[in-house]
């Protein structure tokens, strides 16, 4: 998996975290690419190395940092996969 996602909204490419909430999402603060009635124009390749530009990707990821959490700090949920 790269760790970038290219998406064209409005004929600009945009540069996100990949998403982790399921096939509706394609990047990690929501956006679904494909999404023409809002200019989301479909996901684009991404390059080795490319940086991710989008602020709330980055806003979400330092917030889940800060949290500092742990394997230990879950209950056990039914379906987990570890």
């Amino acid at each position: 998996m790269s760790k970038a996602v290219g998406v064209l909204i409005d004929g600009v490419a945009t540069w996100h975290a990949p998403g982790v909430s399921g096939p509706d999402y394609d990047t990690l603060c929501g956006i679904d690419a494909n999404d023409p009635a809002v200019g989301h124009e479909g996901l684009i390749p991404t390059k080795r190395g490319q940086k991710i530009t989008c602020g709330e990707c980055r806003r979400v990821w330092e917030r889940v940092v800060a949290l500092n959490l742990r394997k230990a700090s879950f209950e056990g949920i039914s379906g987990d996969s570890y």
